[in-house]
């Protein structure tokens, strides 16, 4: 793999790794520049919308179906072949690991 490609923190390691300057000081301010000319406005408002949006994430995220064994993350399957072919059923991610299976239907 490329030097490039990290895993975890890895990328600190290849950031601090780099001497040769990549950037003018003139770029680098306009990256800061367009950086906080993005961020929207530290308002009551704008900190009342990230609230409620991060609530309705958690909420959403709470009422995902989990693996009965290992509480992870399911994903929807259809099944391919056989007598109940094309019926729905949900998986866990790490299915190889845990083999928690949920019938779609019961959900």
């Amino acid at each position: 793999m490329p030097e490039n490609v990290t895993h975890g923190g890895g990328y600190v390691r290849y950031i601090k790794a780099q001497t040769e300057q990549r950037l003018s000081d003139v770029e680098v301010q306009k990256v800061i520049e367009a950086i906080e000319s993005g961020r929207l406005a530290a308002t009551f408002s704008n900190h009342r919308k990230h609230v409620a949006h991060v609530k309705e994430i958690v909420e959403k995220k709470s009422s995902e179906p989990r693996c009965p064994k290992c509480q992870g993350e399911m994903v929807k399957r259809i099944v391919k072949r056989g007598r109940i072919g094309g019926k729905e059923f949900l998986v866990c991610k790490i299915f190889s690991k845990f083999r928690g299976v949920v019938d779609a239907s019961l959900l």
